[in-house]
């Protein structure tokens, strides 16, 4: 756990990050960072496009006050989750079309959560 920690730490500090405030239905390219509120029971959803063949890496870190569960899917199918009990994920795909990624963060905690999301 120890070291997981200190992956997400060190990815999140070493981000040379362009950040978008944007509705949440727009598409993204490239690096992405955020930081929103996400009310109990309720989901956020991000689309990006990425280049074939790379992996890309979710990370999302919450503030304490509820589980966040975290889901990735590429042409309708999942292809990553994290659903610990916890508010943090880490998800890590890799695809080999353009086709865009969609990745949902769902609040299923008692108490709206703050967060920030970075995908490399």
């Amino acid at each position: 756990m120890k070291f997981i920690s200190s992956l997400i730490a060190a990815s999140i500090v070493c981000i040379s990050s362009v950040s978008f405030g944007a509705d949440k239905k727009d598409s993204y390219t490239g690096v992405f960072e955020e930081t929103r509120v996400v009310d109990s029971g309720r989901s956020e959803t991000y689309n990006f496009t990425r280049q074939y063949g790379y992996e890309t890496i979710v990370i999302v870190i919450g503030n304490g006050d509820s589980d966040l569960d975290c889901h990735v899917f590429h042409d309708g199918q999942m292809i990553g989750e994290d659903t610990s009990w916890l508010d943090v994920c880490v998800i890590s795909v890799e695809v080999f079309d353009r086709e865009p990624l969609e990745i949902f963060v769902r609040n299923i905690g008692n108490y709206s959560n703050e967060y920030k999301i970075v995908v490399l």
